[in-house]
């Protein structure tokens, strides 16, 4: 219990002042002037020796402990703390003292401690409780010396405080006269508490560092680990499978050896870190600690291994517990000379030494002799004959002690024989292979055909041919990783099973899956993950008629993360000093397997809801149940007596029943219920209990988890308090008649990353009656730095964009800088951007200069105010998947795809162009392939031994682990077909796929529609991951193929897929605008309005235009194109492009007196009707209609008209024109002679007109 807090600051020549921190922050500008600059450090090897205390460093962090003379608190010298390195999850350093304490009992501790230069965050801090929950934490900053008080009440059991003192981030501190004084006396307890006795030891080079026990599996009888140094001490950390520290501590080396006693344990799985020189040297393993069994191996569950030459490699079985242990023996090896068999001695007695534990040898007879068809897989009378006398002569020396398995994976790339992979082939090799060891041995097990996936058209083949007649036993392997193993290889087994039985006359053969699991390697799986699927895929496959079930293999191949192939092991190949056979989780979890379910016979599945799993297994002493869920479900166990719960890794717990109900919620990790007692497993209509914890927890930050005692359907339920209990938390809650009440389990912190989960046990009057285990990711508690191409809105602008988030739900982030570069292109963001806790922040990058559907490297990396960096590095593309019909642009094959060689050609013969587009319904993916011949497979489930193209999507960006769906397309000769080759693997409808081979352009078109449902993707997605690949294959021979990103071919991997961006249709290049054409009306009346239209051309430029009048006074306009006439006159309108104003045109209006109106007006009135102007020659009356009459009142004003004998107006016949006057009239000009009215110029024997010339 952490009681409280009292600190003192202390100026030079000033008084002790007392107060909280926020009070010496103030002063910290004073106290900074009065401290000296610090000089350069070097790293733990420069760090003295104190008596009583002991330096240390995690995480390679570079911390230096030295004895200061000059700057000290009291006495004469004080610790000098220099970090040098920024903060990082789990990098720390310090110094350590052991007290003994007396448990449940309250001490007083006080510190005298300076800073300089320390960041706010990974300050120092003093540990106290034994699970590192409770701390004290200094600031950071500059300041002089000052004290600090504080009490501390130790645990129920706990004997001893590890006086840890841990720095985490940059800078200097200095800690002297510390103090821990029990309540109620004045002893100290520190020893060296000024740190004045101390020795400045050279230190060591090159250090040694080694683990001696050959075999870290461990039983109840005491856990010794014997260590090699050349180091006076071993330090070491002890942790628990979900990374949880327990403890930690040193041993002494005598002689260069050191034993570590662990003993007293708990049953489980262990990770041991070891290191010397403060972590300057490092060896990290794992141990296990299981429960003695009776060697019966009378389970499902069996192994493969490859017999390598690690010591001790095989005494190993005998603690798994498998039944069956699977290995090669290759023809190469037996037959060394032609028609001589030679068995190895140390061979056989490995393989004498797995029968001796119980385990049945189940011996491979594979692959190719160079005596025989040139050493490639035997396919002549010849070779096939060979090969058969070798399975013969290796059954004679075996005998009934082992079973045999006729090749392996013979429908891929192990058998490269002439005859090819089909069924068809391998009965021709088989059947000769069957009698040859049956004439051997008569009573002999026989296996096959070991095939690579569950490939039922090819079985349905093999099974048609009579291929049952020549096997005993059905074999087969799958592999499910990274995937979990619900609804995968276990469906298609019992596919398989029922389809034995359609060819066995309705009943079963034995059916083994001699091959499965999942492989450690980065990027796919983890360890954690390995062994939960492990056990969860061995009981599906048994529930899907699985007889057997081999998980692949017992040993890591090799020591590379990356390297898929070395690391689907259950035990360990270590490095440099990491010979020992080590656990991995999934052997503890796989051997724990076998143990609780030895003897037991299958009995089948509970009635629980979807997503929660039961299995029964029954024996003499009664049932035992495996029990998982994929997400948390509750599950009722039926018992009339106490139940055991067993965890993965073999720990138990007894739970009593209430009211013949034991409640447990379930996690992803399977527990195993057992007890005479128990009848049944069922989904409860409500459960009684319940836990929330967030998703998403920070290292080192504990966290609030909420509890439940849920009484709602229970009126009657009784009156009382719920313990709620995890590791050393709990809290008590009401327990209410009808009522739900709730409350908050602190949870402590986790130490390690990954998905975990809180166990938590309920009690009731001090009995254990249900339990909970609740899932939570746990993440570095700093910043997670994302980053994704994508397209502007309408723009189709290409842009990055940049996502911080921030894990902690504590502390905000500060980004100091944040840069980024793709291919050449490179650029940064404004500095000092500030990230709440618990919430993320978005940056968006304008990407120019790139090409479309090219993969490109690009990095992010953001650098935060305490020093962290965080970089993000890949490789992207910028592919656009538009609107399916828009304009798209394409991959070329050619120049963005890389050929993968499975041949002797050096080039690809295939070529073309892929693009995606996007519809309603989901996308559709376009191909037009160039290949000189279209050569197809026979099958859709082999389309890949053919010309045929492969796809693979998963959604948002490529993540190690997810989840990803793959088809196969090719136009067969029996038409389209279409395969999913992702789990579970099958024929499947792609409606709308069309495949066009055109002979003469010599182009294969495809077209592939896919769902949204068919994808797993989400259609508001602003990316998916993707991969496409094209294979190439010539007279039956896969030359190779062609991948645009990568993730297909050569392993399943969405981390090598490359995103591709949802993007609008691009908008149609508009073209500049290059003239103006105005139609409507040239006149006007004054007071009146027309109309005036613009074209701008060429078709397709922006229309828009401005309108301007040279003269408002006479006419103004509208935007659009409105003309109000004003006063009589003329005006000329513009019209000028509203994308180019250069480009203009104008039209002339001439703007009329007003329109007549039936009224009377005075001579000279001016008026304008229909379109012309009239004069009045006289006073004109109402019913006087201009142009009615060419002898009215009204006279018509011709219009104003250009010629070239002179300009007039127009002549009309109702004007009235005075000598002198020129009218314009049929392309003349005329001038008056005499005074005139309705004389038509040019006509009549004496007219008033005289023609002056033409226009």
């Amino acid at each position: 219990m952490y009681e409280g807090v009292h600190m003192e600051h202390q100026l030079p020549s000033r008084a002790r002042r007392h107060g909280p921190w926020t009070a010496l922050l103030g002063v910290a500008a004073i106290a900074a002037s009065l401290l000296t600059p610090l000089s350069a450090t070097a790293g733990i090897a420069e760090s003295d020796t104190f008596a009583s205390w002991k330096p240390y460093v995690n995480g390679g962090a570079d911390v230096t402990s030295t004895a200061d003379t000059a700057t000290f608190h009291g006495g004469a010298a004080s610790l000098k703390l220099v970090d040098t390195t920024p903060k990082a999850a789990n990098v720390y350093g310090g110094v350590l003292q052991s007290v003994t304490v007396t448990p449940s009992t309250t001490y007083e501790f006080s510190a005298w401690v300076r800073a300089q230069d320390v960041p706010t965050t990974g300050t120092l801090q003093f540990v106290l409780s034994p699970d590192w929950t409770v701390r004290q934490t200094f600031p950071g900053g500059t300041y002089d010396w000052t004290r600090t008080t504080w009490t501390y009440t130790t645990t129920a059991t706990q004997t001893a405080i590890n006086y840890r003192i841990i720095q985490q981030n940059t800078g200097t501190y200095w800690l002297d006269d510390l103090s821990i004084v029990k309540q109620g006396t004045s002893e100290n307890l520190v020893a060296n508490p000024g740190f004045e006795d101390y020795t400045s030891v050279p230190p060591q080079t090159d250090p040694t560092l080694s683990i001696k026990t050959a075999v870290m599996l461990f039983d109840d009888q005491g856990t010794n680990i014997q260590v090699a140094s050349n180091r006076a001490s071993v330090q070491w950390t002890l942790s628990d499978a979900a990374g949880a520290t327990l403890d930690s501590g040193d041993v002494a080396t005598s002689a260069g050896t050191a034993t570590l006693n662990l003993t007293g344990l708990a049953r489980g799985y262990y990770d041991l870190h070891l290191s010397v020189d403060g972590g300057a040297l490092v060896r990290d393993t794992s141990f296990a600690i299981l429960g003695d069994r009776d060697g019966t191996h009378d389970t499902a569950f069996a192994v493969s291994d490859h017999l390598q030459t690690k010591v001790a490699q095989a005494d190993v079985f005998g603690e798994l517990g498998a039944a069956s242990a699977r290995f090669d023996l290759s023809w190469s090896s037996v037959e060394q000379v032609k028609g001589e068999y030679t068995f190895d001695t140390a061979r056989d007695a490995k393989i004498q030494a797995i029968i001796d534990q119980g385990s049945r040898p189940l011996l491979i007879l594979n692959y190719r002799n160079k005596f025989y068809d040139n050493n490639l897989t035997p396919s002549t009378p010849e070779g096939i004959a060979g090969f058969a006398a070798y399975a013969a002569a290796v059954a004679e020396h075996y005998g009934t002690t082992v079973d045999y398995e006729v090749y392996n994976e013979y429908n891929i790339g192990f058998n490269n024989g002439l005859c090819g992979r089909t069924a068809d082939c391998y009965i021709q090799l088989l059947a000769p292979t069957y009698a040859a060891i049956k004439a051997a041995v008569p009573e002999a097990t026989v296996v096959g055909p070991a095939l690579a996936g569950i490939d039922l058209p090819w079985f349905t083949r093999l099974f048609e041919l009579g291929g049952l007649d020549y096997l005993d036993v059905v074999s087969v392997h799958t592999y499910d990783y990274p995937y979990a193993p619900e609804g995968r290889g276990e469906a298609k087994q019992a596919q398989l099973a029922q389809l034995i039985r359609d060819y066995n006359d309705g009943k079963d053969k034995p059916l083994w899956m001699t091959e499965f699991g999942w492989s450690t390697a980065t990027a796919i799986n983890t360890d954690a993950e390995q062994a939960k699927y492990l056990v969860r895929g061995s009981v599906l496959l048994q529930a899907a008629g699985t007889d057997k079930m081999f998980v692949y293999d017992l040993l890591e191949d090799g020591t590379d993360d990356a390297n898929r192939e070395h690391r689907f092991g259950l035990l360990r190949n270590g490095g440099e000093g990491l010979t020992s056979l080590a656990p991995k989780q999934g052997y503890v979890a796989y051997a724990v397997l076998t143990r609780m379910l030895d003897g037991l016979a299958y009995v089948g599945p509970g009635d629980t809801e979807t997503g929660a799993y039961a299995y029964e297994y029954s024996g003499a002493a009664g049932s035992t149940w495996v029990l998982w869920a994929t997400s948390p479900k509750t599950v009722h166990v039926h018992a009339d007596q106490d139940v055991t719960v067993t965890s993965m890794f073999g720990a138990s717990t007894t739970y009593t029943p209430e009211n013949g109900i034991v409640e447990l919620t379930l996690g992803d990790q399977p527990v195993y219920v057992s007890g005479g007692g128990v009848t049944d497993v069922t989904s409860p209509l409500a459960a009684s209990f319940s836990a929330d914890a967030p998703d998403v927890v920070a290292l080192a930050e504990g966290f609030g988890v909420k509890v439940t005692v849920d009484n709602t359907a229970r009126p009657n339920a009784s009156t009382d308090t719920i313990t709620f209990r995890t590791g050393t938390t709990l809290v008590r809650v009401p327990s209410k008649p009808g009522e739900a009440t709730s409350a908050t389990l602190v949870a402590p912190a986790f130490d390690s990353v990954g998905t975990t989960q809180v166990a938590i046990d309920v009690e009731r009057s001090g009995s254990a009656v249900a339990h909970i285990d609740v899932p939570v990711k746990v993440v570095d508690n700093q910043a997670t730095v994302t980053a994704k191409p994508h397209f502007a809105a309408k723009t189709g602008t290409s842009q990055l964009l940049v996502t911080i988030e921030n894990r902690s739900a504590e502390t905000p982030l500060v980004v100091g800088q944040l840069t980024w570069e793709v291919g050449d292109l490179s650029g940064s963001a404004p500095t000092n951007v500030t990230i709440a806790p618990a919430s993320t922040e978005q940056l968006t990058f304008d990407i120019t200069g790139y090409a479309q559907w090219t993969p490109y490297d690009y990095s992010a990396s953001a650098t935060f105010s305490d020093g962290v960096v965080r970089t993000v590095t890949g490789k992207t593309a910028f592919a656009p998947v538009t609107p399916e019909g828009s304009e798209h642009s394409a991959a070329d094959l050619g120049k963005t795809g890389t050929f993968i060689r499975l041949s002797n050609e050096t080039e690809p013969s295939v070529g073309g162009t892929m693009w995606v587009g996007r519809t309603a319904d989901g996308i559709v993916v376009h191909a037009v392939i160039t290949d000189p011949a279209h050569d197809p497979a026979g099958a859709a489930s082999q389309l890949y031994n053919g010309d045929s193209i492969q796809l693979s999507l998963a959604p948002g960006l490529p993540e190690a682990n997810g989840p990803r769906v793959e088809y196969g397309v090719a136009l067969l000769d029996s038409g389209v077909g279409t395969y999913r080759f992702s789990s579970p693997a099958a024929p499947v409808e792609l409606p709308g796929t069309t495949v066009v081979r055109d002979e003469n352009a010599k182009t294969t078109t495809y077209t592939v529609p896919i769902s949204w449902a068919q994808m797993g993707i989400d259609p508001a997605s602003e990316v998916l991951s993707y991969s496409f690949l094209v294979n190439d294959v010539a007279n039956d021979v896969r030359m190779g193929y062609i991948e645009w990103a990568s993730g297909i071919g050569k392993t399943k991997d969405v981390t090598q897929h490359l995103p591709l961006a949802f993007a609008d249709a691009p908008e149609p290049q508009v073209p500049a605008a290059e003239a103006v054409e105005v139609t409507g009306g040239d006149a006007v009346a004054a007071g009146d309005d027309i109309a005036l239209a613009a074209t701008v051309g060429p078709a397709g430029a922006v229309q828009e235009v401005t309108w301007t009048s040279s003269d408002p006074a006479v006419a103004t306009v509208d935007p659009d194109g409105t003309v109000h006439g004003a006063a009589e006159g003329a005006v000329t309108i513009t019209a000028a492009a509203a994308s180019d104003a250069t480009v203009t045109t104008k039209h002339a209006v001439r703007v009329l007196p007003v329109a007549w109106t039936s009224t009377s007006y005075e001579k000279g009135a001016r008026v304008s009707h229909e379109g012309a102007v009239y004069v009045a020659q006289w006073a004109a009356g109402a019913k006087d209609i201009p142009g009615a009459s060419v002898k009215g009142p009204w006279a018509e004003e011709g219009a104003p008209t250009e010629c070239a004998a002179g300009d007039g107006g127009a002549w009309t016949a109702s004007g009235v024109y005075e000598a002198g006057a020129s009218v314009i009239w049929k392309d003349h000009r005329w001038d008056a002679q005499w005074r005139s009215r309705g004389d038509e110029p040019g006509t009549g024997k004496k007219s008033p007109w005289k023609d002056a010339g033409a226009c």
